[in-house]
């Protein structure tokens, strides 16, 4: 065999190489986009919920209305987000629903809310302190409802995003990542 023809195969071997490692990049791509989609789609309807109950009365939680809200598209693509978003998305997405999954699972909500509050006032005012008078409920929702606009922000920034620039981005992360394992491998070695 000759040299161009062991250097020809090599140049076709790493052209399939590379289209293969775009394609399955455009493949996840594709996938993201929907999952973002769908996640954005929850993201308003509970925004619009909010801002509804909250034109009716001043305790979104105590509203029959509150379950209303949704959760059910970011526990079934949880996992598939953890694997296909970028890091700063999942952790955004994640500081989203986590006090919303919370809130979504206490049942006596308006009770306990209520007597939380009358213990609070009790220890105020008798400076006896007074056991269960924090009020966990209000601070989710506050978490809640920041962390709405700041989820709803990102991902219509990551999708405004030609394919092009998430395909740089994603590249960048990834030699991030290089770079961090290399620096760790040098600090082990240079430790033991």
């Amino acid at each position: 065999m000759t040299t161009e023809v062991l250097l020809g195969g090599l140049g076709g071997a790493l052209a399939v190489f590379i289209l293969g490692i775009i394609r399955e990049w455009w493949r996840e791509e594709r996938e993201r986009e929907g999952l973002l989609h769908l996640l954005l789609t929850e993201i308003n309807h509970n925004d619009e919920v909010a801002r509804t109950i909250g034109e009716t009365t001043w305790d979104l939680l105590s509203s029959k209305d509150f379950p209303s809200m949704r959760a059910e598209t970011w526990r079934n693509v949880q996992g598939g987000a953890a694997a296909l978003l970028p890091d700063d998305e999942f952790v955004t997405l994640n500081g989203y629903y986590a006090p919303l999954l919370t809130l979504l699972t206490f049942s006596n909500r308006s009770n306990e809310r209520t007597n939380r509050v009358i213990r609070k006032a009790y220890t105020e005012l008798t400076g006896k302190e007074v056991p269960a008078n924090r009020d966990p409920w209000n601070e989710y929702l506050n978490a809640t409802l920041e962390e709405l606009e700041r989820a709803r922000v990102q991902i219509n920034i990551y999708l405004a995003r030609p394919w092009d620039q998430r395909l740089l981005l994603r590249f960048a992360r990834w030699l991030e990542r290089q770079g961090g394992r290399l620096r760790r491998g040098r600090e082990e070695t240079d430790g033991n």
